[in-house]
């Protein structure tokens, strides 16, 4: 695939890996993200983290933190070029 216009994704918490592993490069051929983060035991995986990962690789990042479950909610990215 040489360019994903949305990519959604919903996997109970392996976004953190999924994106935060992903090259640059490949990040750079997706369009917009729009997913739903989780809670994770590990430190480092935090939606601040993903957001700011996110935002290194160019893209605009909005969160809404869910009322109900701390650490869970949706991102929704774009790019800012």
């Amino acid at each position: 695939v040489e360019r994903c216009d949305l990519l959604k994704l919903d996997c109970e918490g392996a976004e953190y890996d999924a994106l935060l592993g992903a090259p640059r490069a490949l990040l750079e051929r997706i369009g917009r993200i729009v997913m739903e983060y989780h809670p994770m035991p590990n430190a480092a995986q935090t939606a601040d983290a993903l957001a700011a990962h996110l935002r290194a690789a160019g893209f605009g990042v909005a969160v809404s933190p869910s009322r109900k479950t701390p650490g869970q909610g949706l991102m929704f990215c774009g790019k800012t070029i």
